[in-house]
């Protein structure tokens, strides 16, 4: 190749660098502004026009730090330019000026092109940080808000470990962030749930499934808390999973005000025994478990224990007359395998009044419902002391036995405290079905008369009195009829029985007085 050929090449390639150089300058996304020595601008890129509003022919040969950079960071820049500094710092931080005289973050670097030892040019190179900045800062107002948040979030890898736990956490747990970041979630891990929850916990999460559940954790104090938690498995754009996010609300309060209003309505607020609410769910949930097998339900009345309790009981003692007999009687049920809790203290629950309840499982014989009875009567048998004071107390003890009886536990209660009725002190007696049908009848006759006062539906009849032998009247006697307006005349053989047993024969007696003599009370 000639000399001449060789410098054509030379100038070709030169050209070529140039070009290539040049078109990198346009395209590149980063803002490139030139100026010399005095400070005038000689070019700009695309870039550079776009992010400040200028095109070049508007913005060549204006100054360039009066120009582009805000008047509050021109100070590095001029002393530079005045050769009070020997660079430019690299990164340099400096807010630019738009055409439209707004304002955005910068971050600078300087290229400075040198001949014969002079500044010939400067290429500023700017990266507009404002974006940056506005994620930057929608990521901290989003950390702010998850901090103060009350709901605990919890952000780990896809092994588990813990990347991020918000201050709800530390709030909740008792351990610093610095205790939480880098460990797995079992830190929190405690003794209420076993090893098959926790792992269908995991497969449902890792199979990119969310997991919805109140989970019971422990604090760094070993106190129990109750969480209402999502877990969420958080994938990349191959859909592979990279972090879990759990997000969870402290529902501890919550649970504590279910399990008070669960302890209300299941037990006795004054002597805290089991109620009529609570024995009848056991009683249901024994039949349901084993149907085939008998059951018995005990009712125990104790008279008048009610009315001496609310005399003896001090109103600022916890421990009455009440749980006194309880407490005799749940020892003695302790000893018989056939008497069934009713939760972890009791096998007595209390109906109210001066009844009790109790129950008796897995019978073969009627046997052991007898020896069962008398065991509970014998406690009766002596005196019971109660804050120095003799209480004689007499017990009866009605029986009703599943499925014989009946098939539910309200059946079973009522039928029992149907067979007190007829029961003498310090005994019992069985359910009899005669005697359930008996009630059912006085209870419908009793209705029945007192409609039937209310619709005026008595008469009295006037049975007169004579003298032997001069046959003159010297008396009546006034009989009530009950003259029904579909049964016609009922005999009094029907209903006086009823009437004797009930509150309505105070009424009905007036009714008699009114009548014969015309004086209303």
């Amino acid at each position: 190749m000639s000399e001449i050929e060789n410098e054509e090449f030379i100038i070709q390639k030169l050209k070529f660098t140039q070009k290539r150089l040049n078109l990198i300058y346009q395209k590149s996304p980063l803002a490139f502004i030139s100026w010399n020595r005095e400070g005038d601008i000689i070019d700009l890129n695309q870039a550079a026009e776009e992010l400040f509003g200028w095109n070049k022919i508007e913005i060549e040969n204006k100054d360039f730090i009066s120009t582009i950079i805000a008047a509050e960071d021109r100070g590095v820049w001029l002393k530079w330019k005045n050769n009070k500094l020997d660079s430019l710092p690299q990164d340099l931080m400096s807010r630019g000026i738009k055409k439209d005289g707004s304002i955005i973050n910068c971050s600078w670097n300087n290229a400075v092109i040198k001949e014969d030892g002079s500044v010939e040019e400067v290429i500023s190179i700017a990266k507009n940080l404002s974006k940056d900045l506005e994620q930057e800062m929608k990521m901290l107002k989003l950390v702010k808000a998850i901090n103060k948040t009350d709901n605990w979030v919890v952000i780990t890898d896809q092994s588990g470990v813990i990347e991020y736990a918000n201050t709800t956490v530390e709030e909740i747990t008792g351990y610093s962030k610095d205790e939480v970041i880098g460990k797995k979630p079992s830190l929190f891990k405690s003794d209420k749930h076993n090893n098959k929850y926790y792992k269908k916990l995991w497969q449902t999460i890792k199979s990119g499934e969310v997991f919805n559940d109140v989970i019971i954790n422990q604090k760094k104090n070993g106190e129990y808390f109750y969480s209402e938690q999502t877990i969420t498995p958080i994938k990349d754009h191959n859909s592979k999973i990279i972090n879990y996010i759990s997000v969870g609300r402290d529902i501890t309060q919550n649970e504590k005000l279910r399990r008070k209003i669960e302890y209300i309505s299941n037990y006795d607020l004054i002597t805290g025994l089991p109620n009529r609410k609570s024995v009848r769910s056991k009683i249901d949930n024994l039949i349901e478990i084993n149907s085939d097998k008998k059951i018995a339900v005990l009712v125990v009345n104790i008279n008048r224990i009610k009315y001496l309790n609310d005399i003896y009981t001090d109103s600022e003692s916890n421990y009455s007359l009440i749980n006194l007999v309880a407490e005799e009687i749940n020892a003695r049920a302790d000893n018989n395998s056939k008497c069934v809790k009713i939760d972890i203290d009791n096998h007595l629950s209390y109906l109210g009044g001066d009844n009790f309840a109790m129950i008796v499982d897995d019978l073969n014989s009627a046997n052991e419902i007898y020896k069962t009875a008398e065991n509970l009567l014998e406690i009766f048998s002596d005196t019971i002391i109660y804050n120095n004071e003799p209480f004689m107390l007499n017990a009866r003890i009605g029986i009703s036995v599943y499925p014989d009886d009946c098939n539910n536990s309200q059946s079973l209660l009522s039928n029992a405290e149907i067979a007190l009725i007829n029961i003498k002190k310090n005994d019992y007696a069985f359910f009899d079905r005669e005697m359930n049908q008996e009630i059912k009848q006085f209870t419908k006759m009793e209705a029945r008369l007192d409609q039937a006062i209310k619709n005026d539906e008595f008469v009295i009849y006037y049975q007169p009195y004579y003298k032997g032998k001069t046959k003159d009247l010297y008396g009546m006697e006034a009989l009530i009829r009950w003259q029904s307006p579909d049964k016609g005349l009922i005999s009094p053989a029907e209903f006086i029985p009823v009437l004797e047993n009930s509150q309505l024969i105070k009424k009905v007696g007036l009714i008699v007085i009114n009548s014969t003599f015309g004086v209303r009370f």
